[in-house]
């Protein structure tokens, strides 16, 4: 177990590490790329993944990752990142602090399912980790939104992240976890009034014939 812990705190401080290293060389790649000139808004950055990418998208909006069994803390002083979409959030692992998201002063998305299971091992050890939306939460100092989809599963049928899981494609599913998103980056992206309105005060559980429900902490 504490093998596990160490390679899952290794991959999420590697990867937070590439995310500030990619912000880093912005104007390197433009000059590489010059297809992207003038397309690059540094002061509207996104942190997004999935599952343990969520995890490191985490870390650089303001979360602090703890191994439970030796107390180490990861942190980021990365301060650039001004939205926080998550697929799958890491909720219930015990490298999830009490209360998490006090540190994270973005506004955030998170998708789940009532289904959403993921076996995170080691190779000698399997830990089975239900992802959830938390049934409390105090201290945010940012507006988080979570969407919650009905028998949506962790790679959603296959559809995303692997390919080889049973499925069937869960397409309705990834239609909602998408739309929610769009209009989650539109709202604090683009700055735009409508979506603004429709992710805080919409009701997607009518949108979607109670297929999803959504909630704001």
């Amino acid at each position: 177990m504490r093998e596990m812990y160490q390679q899952m705190l290794f991959v999420t401080d590697s990867r937070r590490q590439d995310m500030s290293f990619i912000v880093d060389s912005l104007d390197s790649i433009e000059e590489l790329v010059p297809d992207l000139e003038n397309k690059l808004d540094t002061t509207k950055l996104v942190a997004a993944g999935h599952s343990m990418g969520a995890a490191t998208a985490m870390i650089v909006a303001g979360m602090t990752l703890v191994n439970p069994m030796d107390g180490y803390e990861e942190t980021s002083n990365e301060t650039r990142f001004k939205v926080l979409l998550m697929i799958s959030d890491p909720s219930t692992m015990a490298l999830m602090p009490e209360d998490p998201w006090k540190g994270v002063k973005v506004p955030t998305l998170i998708s789940t399912g009532t289904k959403d299971f993921s076996d995170v091992g080691s190779g000698r050890i399997n830990a089975p980790f239900k992802y959830e939306v938390p049934k409390s939460m105090t201290r945010s100092f940012a507006p988080h939104h979570y969407v919650l989809i009905d028998g949506a599963d962790h790679y959603l049928g296959g559809l995303i992240c692997r390919t080889d899981v049973p499925g069937p494609p869960q397409y309705e599913e990834l239609e909602i976890a998408a739309s929610a998103s769009t209009t989650f980056l539109n709202a604090y992206v683009k700055n735009d009034i409508n979506a603004w309105r429709s992710i805080r005060f919409g009701d997607l559980s009518e949108a979607t014939d109670g297929k999803a429900s959504i909630a704001l902490k």
